[in-house]
């Protein structure tokens, strides 16, 4: 009777140490896996932003280089669930011709396959710095 008392104190035991051990991992891969103003840049780059078609105000901007980007700041960031939103402040450099521009964007990632991926880049202002 001792015995099995033992037995089945050690299976419940390590049991538990596992499942502690697979929620922390999970915690953990949230936590640790979401990107950060550098990361974000280097997503960006091939990407496209551009107003709606009834707006004027916004010229469509394709991000070919890191070097473009004069400051990334991240000022609100949500996650729901797979979904993870970023509202940032970009300062952008034309590299002919050496224009810069501030362009404030809600960029939004998705969880796909464990792994962080842009799915939209909606624009919330953009502004010529003179």
């Amino acid at each position: 009777m001792l015995k099995y008392w033992i037995n089945r104190h050690q299976v419940i035991k390590y049991s538990t140490f596992i499942l502690i051990f697979l929620v922390v991992l999970l915690v953990l891969n949230g936590c640790l896996g979401e990107p950060d103003a550098a990361q974000i840049k280097s997503d960006l780059i091939g990407k496209e932003i551009k107003g709606a078609e009834d707006t004027f105000f916004l010229p469509r901007w394709h991000f070919d280089a890191i070097s473009e980007f004069q400051d990334l700041s991240i000022k609100n960031k949500q996650i729901t669930g797979q979904i993870l939103e970023f509202d940032v402040t970009m300062r952008l450099q034309d590299l002919e011709t050496k224009k810069q521009y501030i362009a404030d964007a809600i960029i939004v990632y998705k969880n796909i396959k464990g792994k962080w991926e842009i799915v939209s880049i909606a624009p919330k202002l953009w502004k010529d710095i003179k």
